[in-house]
């Protein structure tokens, strides 16, 4: 379980270095702190709401739980597919 925890919360900071990294190669000059000032909180409020939408699929079952995840995660990379190159 811990070592499960463990590359849950690497995968996590991965996604966060990332999501800020390309929020900061995309902007330019004072605008970069809007995006990020932006994307954090858009990011903490999907975070809130898919925490809610997890809890109640989790009443269900956790097959549910772990379907919702597994798609939601599936979702984003595929939509991660079409964000154009921003840096290099």
């Amino acid at each position: 379980m811990a070592l499960a925890f463990f590359g849950l919360g690497l995968a996590h900071a991965g996604v966060r270095l990332g999501r800020k990294t390309y929020m900061v190669d995309m902007a330019e000059g004072n605008r970069r702190t809007d995006y990020v000032a932006v994307s954090n909180s858009v990011i903490g409020a999907l975070l809130l709401v898919s925490g809610v939408i997890g809890g109640v699929a989790a009443t269900v079952s956790v097959e549910a739980t772990l379907a919702l995840l597994g798609g939601a995660g599936l979702l984003g990379a595929w939509l991660s597919l079409g964000w154009k190159e921003v840096s290099g």
